[in-house]
């Protein structure tokens, strides 16, 4: 009877999805302070290894590049930073009322945690080809700030934003909101107004052009 011999494999064994996820949490984790320490310039992906005490190999495995890393980063931001805008509007009756609390939370967010906005918005995101994806396609960040859209489109419903264009008003209340961010966090060495006058004065006038006009309540009351 022939006998067959199971072949011996050799090197390490390869390691389990749980022990994988460690070693990618490990390289987020340490670039992310890196990135904070140094900038994200300074930082190479042999310098990554090196504070993790891994090769310089071994991030190659996990990650293409050091811009891969970086949005991976980006996403623990992000998902943070919405966690606590939908904290804080669960509560909150009237889509009016929970626009501006949401506003609001993703405004401290950013003004609580400077050092994450500085390595999000002064950071330009990078692709390597055409085929490849920025960082808002391919973690869908998109469609988290569709969230601004649909609390637009409710107040319409309920008539306490006048009728328009949900995704303009959407942009126009975030690019408002990044105009104040920017000016504070990167500025901050022009004498300012304190910051929460500034967002309630912000947020006062954005609403006010929001508003819906006597004529435009008297039209819906009709219909």
């Amino acid at each position: 009877m022939e006998v067959h011999k199971t072949k011996r494999r050799v090197g390490r064994p390869s390691l389990d999805h749980g022990a994988q996820q460690k070693i990618r949490r490990k390289i987020i984790e340490i670039a992310k302070a890196l990135f904070a320490e140094n900038g994200i310039e300074a930082v190479s992906m042999r310098k990554i290894a090196a504070k993790a005490g891994f090769s310089q190999r071994l991030p190659y495995s996990y990650f293409k590049n050091k811009q891969a890393i970086l949005r991976y980063v980006w996403e623990d931001f992000f998902v943070a930073l919405f966690n606590d805008c939908n904290k804080a509007v669960r509560h909150v009756v009237g889509a009016h009322d929970r626009l501006e609390v949401f506003l609001r939370a993703y405004v401290e967010y950013w003004f609580n945690h400077q050092d994450q906005y500085e390595l999000v918005f002064l950071e330009k995101d990078q692709i390597g080809s055409p085929n490849d994806q920025y960082y808002v396609e391919e973690f869908g960040v998109v469609g988290r700030y569709d969230t601004i859209r649909e609390l637009v489109e409710a107040g319409m419903a309920e008539n306490t934003i006048k009728k328009g264009d949900p995704v303009l008003y959407g942009q126009v209340l975030l690019t408002s909101l990044h105009g104040l961010l920017h000016c504070l966090i990167t500025v901050n060495e022009y004498p300012w107004e304190p910051k929460e006058k500034l967002i309630d004065t912000t947020l006062e006038f954005i609403f006010a052009g929001m508003r819906p006009s006597s004529q435009q309540l008297t039209s819906t009351l009709m219909e």
